[in-house]
């Protein structure tokens, strides 16, 4: 990943969607996409949007299958 978004206009983002689907990794979470934010939102009834590091912090249970449950 650090070799990746040390390429201009290649950050986090980009880097966790390829491993999640070019190269179907499956414990990959993407905590900056708006959507899994929302979504994280939602299923957790938060009363706020959450940070990336929580949705990180919620993800931890998902694991080994983050990719999935994402």
């Amino acid at each position: 990943m650090a070799q990746l978004t040390a390429v201009p206009g290649i950050g986090p983002w980009t880097v966790q969607g390829a491993l999640l689907v070019a190269l179907q990794r499956e414990d990959v979470v993407l905590p900056g996409d708006l959507a899994l934010r929302k979504a994280v939102q939602a299923a957790y009834g938060l009363d706020h949007l959450p940070s990336q590091q929580e949705v990180l912090d919620i993800a931890e249970k998902w694991r080994p299958h983050r990719s999935l449950a994402a």
